[in-house]
């Protein structure tokens, strides 16, 4: 029988949370060493970029729809954009090692 390593949330880091606004908003800088977050949306959908020092857009950023998750691969100690339509909703950001 075959395993496979089972990739988790990290229990010594806490999400990044946040209100979604119509500006350009920055996370702080994220550490992950398996080079993938966790996103995730409530009550609004999101636009996301990252980067060293990222902007978001909602015309040109990743699509995020409301109340869903999503999984990236992410260059660790960076930091992740984001911009809504409206100032309802929330997201989380977190690292998964």
């Amino acid at each position: 029988m075959q395993t496979y390593p089972i990739t988790t949330i990290d229990p010594d880091n806490t999400a990044y949370v946040a209100s979604i606004t119509t500006s350009s908003q920055a996370s702080t800088v994220i550490a992950t060493g398996s080079g993938i977050i966790r996103i995730s949306t409530q009550g609004n959908h999101c636009h996301v970029s990252f980067g060293s020092a990222p902007t978001a857009s909602v015309t040109t950023s990743f699509f995020i729809p409301t109340n869903s998750v999503e999984f990236f691969a992410f260059k660790s100690g960076e930091k992740v954009a984001f911009i809504g339509n409206s100032t309802a909703g929330s997201i989380s950001i977190i690292a998964v090692d």
